[in-house]
């Protein structure tokens, strides 16, 4: 086999979010997403507790994926239920591990979300 392998020392790491740039704006000023959440991730130690506070109308959150010992499910009654402006929900994340979730009615329109827990 012959080739040659490039390694590239300039390759991008991806731009968090952290603790600092809490709560995370559900629907901000009336666009489909999660800020942060949908552009940057939000990366946050583990035992935060994060605030979602809408900005917009008709919006909610189901977890897709999440470590196996989490226990966060989202906004209540989600999927069927939605918030609106001026809502406000909070969960504590425990548990280390990557989390992934969208908002049910405007998923197509990629309003989805990542926050990582990272171990204490």
């Amino acid at each position: 086999m012959c080739g040659t392998i490039e390694v590239r020392e300039d390759v991008p790491t991806p731009d968090f979010a952290t603790e600092d740039d809490l709560p995370v704006t559900v629907g901000p000023g009336g666009r489909l997403k999660f800020a942060p959440g949908t552009d940057r991730p939000l990366k946050v130690p583990a035992g935060t507790e994060v605030q979602f506070v809408w900005d917009s109308d008709r919006h909610n959150i189901v977890v897709d994926d999440r470590p196996e010992d989490a226990d966060w499910t989202g906004t209540p009654d989600a999927p069927s239920e939605t918030y609106d402006a001026g809502y406000e929900y909070s969960h504590a994340f425990d548990v280390p591990g990557v989390y992934r979730f969208h908002c049910q009615p405007h998923e197509a329109a990629g309003m989805t979300g990542t926050i990582v827990v990272e171990a204490a």
